[in-house]
């Protein structure tokens, strides 16, 4: 992409709309300094797509023409020529404000452009020449921002597509089958090791043996992240007992974050005293000690003093994040 180009597109729209540059900055959907639109027309800075849009508004042309020059232009890319698909090659003025309405409706067809082309996110930003981030690409397709007009170019060629489909969604092909598209199973999901420690949700239960990783649970990828949650800081624990009910059952297992580790009044933790390990909801005391409190209420709770926590022998393992359980038989 020519930002010169596109500036040379700017100036000579607006010449041939006979106006000044101090009218088109003074225009309230433009909202831009005489200098600002300086620099757009002599290819210093790039103008957003939205004002694009308004200013092909203003000039009475096609945001296809400001963009890409003569509307029946092909773009070069790797030595190949991609085609305006035909049913754009003489597009209504209105065709940007009818399609194009906004950075959401533009980031559902980047996210559908990618899948088409059995891309993940990871493929995109690896193979990339304009070196933007995996969050920016996320955050396009979320329509939290835009693009600028370079990295659209960037992934229209990575897409194989032209850039106006990008912008308009035109001939894209259809994606409303396809959920996602990972390079393996192991894309969809991670791993959580599971340790052969059994958590007491009743009096407390002694640690079987080393604290070894025996077995992982699965869980979507799409799930951790969408919680915020470090693939890396998840450990899974075995229960046992009824004190917890019917928060957490007995023989359930717990999923903690081992990245939490100091106490929040209220929620439930993983707590290790000497070589017992219990699962409790807490609750900070007055002089800094540490309530421990069972959600069934037949057992009494368990008070740790400030200075017994200072100890060495207890250990905030981590917050309870998730658990699950068979029903019973």
């Amino acid at each position: 992409m020519n930002r010169k180009q596109i500036g040379k597109n700017l100036r000579n729209a607006r010449e041939a709309a006979g106006l000044t540059r101090d009218q088109v900055s003074g225009n309230e959907n433009i909202s831009c300094s005489r200098t600002t639109l300086q620099q757009w027309e002599n290819g210093v800075t790039e103008a957003s797509l939205e004002v694009v849009g308004a200013l092909a508004d203003l000039y009475n042309v096609t945001p296809q023409y400001l963009i890409f020059g003569n509307e029946n232009n092909n773009l070069v890319k790797n030595n190949t020529v991609a085609p305006i698909p035909k049913s754009s090659t003489a597009p209504n003025k209105d065709i940007y404000n009818e399609q194009f309405t906004g950075r959401e409706n533009l980031g559902q067809l980047l996210t559908q452009a990618r899948l088409s082309a059995s891309m993940t996110r990871d493929d995109v930003v690896n193979n990339s020449k304009t070196g933007f981030s995996r969050s920016s690409l996320q955050a396009w397709e979320a329509g939290e921002r835009e693009p600028k007009l370079d990295n659209l170019y960037d992934l229209a060629n990575l897409y194989g597509v032209h850039p106006w489909q990008l912008l308009s969604g035109e001939d894209l092909p259809n994606t409303d089958n396809i959920e996602t598209l990972p390079d393996t199973i192991d894309d969809v999901y991670a791993y959580i090791p599971a340790y052969d420690v059994e958590v007491s949700a009743g009096n407390g239960s002694v640690c079987l043996g080393e604290a070894t990783a025996t077995k992982h649970l699965a869980f979507r990828r799409q799930w951790l992240t969408a919680r915020g949650l470090r693939e890396e800081s998840l450990a899974a624990l075995f229960t046992k007992g009824d004190s917890m009910t019917p928060t957490i059952p007995e023989s359930a297992v717990v999923v903690i974050n081992r990245d939490h580790t100091v106490p929040m009044d209220g929620k439930v933790y993983v707590i290790r005293i000497d070589d017992r390990h219990f699962v409790k909801r807490t609750q900070w005391l007055i002089g800094g000690g540490l309530r421990l409190i069972s959600d069934n209420k037949l057992y009494d709770p368990l008070d740790i003093t400030k200075a017994d926590m200072a100890a060495n022998n207890i250990e905030i393992c981590g917050k309870v994040i998730h658990t699950s359980y068979d029903l019973p038989d």
